[in-house]
C-alpha cells in the first residue's frame, strides 16, 4: 500500500449531504469500496442511519464515496477512500489507459436535444426508457426491448400501447417524470432514453452518473424523431424498412385524395375529461397531414401555446365554430362516451360537419402515438373516412 497518498478533498455538496446524513461512515472501513455497487452501497446507508434522505441523495452520496472516490470520514479525521481498497490490485498506469482506449472504441458520440454531447454505446444492450408511451413503443418497433420502462402514474405500473409485443421480462422503472433510481442503479443500463416531456432533464446529472444518458423533444416530428431513436439503438435498418412501407402507403392515400384534396377542410377534436376542456392536440398524424397536402382550420394551425411541453390547443365550447370542416376527426381513447360533454352540447349540433353526419370518430392513442409503425393506423382511417366514404367537400366553403 502506498504510505503517501493524500487525503482527497471534500467538496462542499457533499459535505452537506453528510451533514444531514449523520451517519458513522468510519463503519465504511469494513466495506470493500472497490467491489461494492452504488446500489448496495445506498441500501447499505439506508439502514444505518440515513432512511431520511430521499433515494436521490443516498445514490448522491453513495456515487460520491465510490466512483468519484472523494472521501470517508473515520473516526480518526480525514482519510482517502482509495488507501482502503487499492493496495494489491496491481494494476498500472498502462493497463488503465488500455482500459480506457477499449471503452472508448466500443462508443461513439450523439448529441441530445438538450444540446449535449453524450458517450453511448455503438450497440446499445441493455437500454432503459424514461416514458412508454414516447419510447418504450418505438423502441419495439424497432426491434429494441428495452430491459425497463417508466410509465404513466395512472396505469397502475401497466405499461400502454404494448399489446403487440412481449414485455413480461420488461421492469418498471418508476413513474414518468419520477424514475425510480435505485432500482435503474440494480439494472446496471448501459443507456437511458429519455424525452423533454418526461422532465428527464430535471434528473439528468443523477441519470448520467448511473448510464450515459440521452433526452430527445418527441414531440419533434415523427419520422425525425424515429429515426434519431433508430441511429441511438443501432437498428437504422429496421427504420428505414418501416419508412419504405410508410411511403408506399402514403402513396396509395395521395392517389385517392388527389380528386378533393383541393376542396378539402379537416379538423381535429378531442375532450379531455381531467380538464374538462376541448383540445386541438398536435401528434404524428400532422406527418400525414403535410405529406399528402391535408389542410386543417386556419384556428388550428396559427395558435401559440404558452406551455411547448403541452402540444396541444385547448378551447371553449364557445370556440366550436371556428373549428368546422367538411369532416371532423373527432380522437376518443377507446371509449366513444369521454367524449359525450362535447358531443351533446348544443353548439356540436350546429357545425355543419355535424349536420351532414362527416363525423368519423378513430382512437385518439393511434394518432398520437409517436411512432412510424402508428402513421399506418392513420392512413387506414384516412383511407376508410376520406377515399373509401366518398366524402362531400361542398358543405364547407
Amino acid at each position: 500500500m502506498a504510505s503517501n497518498e493524500k487525503p482527497m478533498t471534500i467538496d462542499e455538496s457533499t459535505t452537506d449531504v453528510l451533514d444531514r446524513a449523520d451517519v458513522d461512515l468510519s463503519a465504511l472501513a469494513h466495506l470493500n469500496l472497490d467491489t461494492i455497487s452504488v446500489s448496495d452501497l445506498a441500501a447499505w446507508l439506508h439502514v444505518h442511519d440515513a432512511a431520511h434522505l430521499s433515494a436521490i441523495e443516498r445514490i448522491e452520496l453513495a456515487e460520491r464515496l465510490i466512483t468519484r472516490r472523494r472521501f470517508i470520514i473515520g473516526a480518526s479525521g480525514l482519510i482517502s477512500v482509495a488507501a482502503l481498497g487499492a493496495c494489491g490490485t496491481g494494476a498500472d498506469e498502462s493497463g488503465d489507459a488500455d482500459a480506457v482506449r477499449d471503452s472508448t472504441s466500443n462508443s461513439r458520440t450523439i448529441t441530445d436535444d438538450l444540446g449535449r454531447d453524450v458517450l453511448v454505446p455503438i450497440v446499445p444492450q441493455r437500454v432503459v426508457s424514461l416514458h412508454d408511451l414516447q419510447v418504450m413503443r418505438p423502441l419495439l418497433d424497432l426491434g429494441v426491448t428495452p430491459i425497463a420502462s417508466a410509465t404513466h402514474p395512472t396505469a397502475n405500473g401497466i405499461f400502454r400501447s404494448v399489446e403487440d409485443y412481449d414485455v413480461s421480462g420488461v421492469e418498471s422503472a418508476g413513474l414518468i417524470g419520477e424514475p425510480n433510481l435505485e432500482i435503474l442503479l440494480q439494472l446496471e443500463p448501459d443507456l437511458i432514453i429519455g424525452t423533454l416531456s418526461a422532465k428527464t432533464d430535471t434528473f439528468i446529472d443523477t441519470l448520467s452518473d448511473i448510464a450515459p444518458t440521452i433526452v430527445f423533444d418527441a414531440g419533434s416530428s415523427v419520422i425525425t424523431y424515429h429515426q434519431r431513436l433508430a441511429d441511438t439503438v443501432a437498428r437504422l435498418d429496421v427504420y428505414d424498412d418501416l419508412i419504405q412501407g410508410y411511403e408506399t402507403r402514403l402513396d396509395t392515400l395521395r392517389q385517392g385524395i388527389d380528386p378533393i384534396r383541393d376542396d378539402l377542410l379537416v379538423s381535429i377534436l378531442a375532450f379531455n375529461p381531467g380538464t374538462r376542456q376541448i383540445v386541438i392536440p398536435e401528434g404524428p398524424y400532422m406527418s400525414v397531414f403535410e405529406d399528402i397536402g391535408i389542410r386543417q382550420p386556419t384556428s388550428q394551425v396559427d395558435f401559440e401555446n404558452t406551455d411547448p411541453r403541452l402540444r396541444l390547443q385547448q378551447i371553449s365550447l364557445e370556440q366550436l365554430p371556428e373549428h368546422d370542416a367538411d369532416i371532423i376527426f373527432l380522437l376518443n381513447w377507446g371509449d366513444p362516451s369521454i367524449n359525450d360533454p362535447l358531443t351533446t352540447s348544443p353548439i356540436w349540433s350546429t357545425l355543419q360537419a355535424v349536420q351532414a353526419n362527416q363525423v368519423a370518430e378513430v382512437n385518439g392513442e393511434s394518432w398520437l402515438l409517436r411512432t412510424v409503425h402508428r402513421l399506418f393506423s392513420v392512413i387506414d382511417a384516412m383511407e376508410q373516412h376520406l377515399v373509401d366514404a366518398e366524402i362531400d367537400t361542398s358543405i364547407f366553403p
